[in-house]
């Protein structure tokens, strides 16, 4: 090796130049596209509730009421279990 070919290769040297300057990348705007509400200090659930969901204030009070589930099946009866002759096969 020649010495021209020494001063060609600065890490050789130990001289690196200078340090890049640090930059930081814009953030990842907020998942729902135009959906999306603006980030909050408290964490919202996915499935807001009518009267926090800003989509529904226009909306008659009737279809803000909460659906009626009450059935036979989710009413508790005070007979407990079914006798196995009347349960299901299944």
């Amino acid at each position: 090796m020649s010495d021209d070919t020494a001063d060609d290769q600065p890490t050789q040297t130990g001289d690196l130049g200078d340090m890049p300057a640090p930059d930081t990348e814009p953030r990842e705007p907020n998942p729902g596209g135009v959906d999306a509400r603006p980030e909050a200090e408290t964490n919202i659930p996915a499935d807001l509730d009518p009267q926090d969901n800003p989509a529904t204030e226009d909306q008659p009070d009737e279809l803000q009421e909460g659906e009626d589930t009450e059935t036979e099946a989710t009413q508790e009866s005070d007979s407990g279990d079914v006798a196995p002759e009347d349960e299901s096969p299944a």
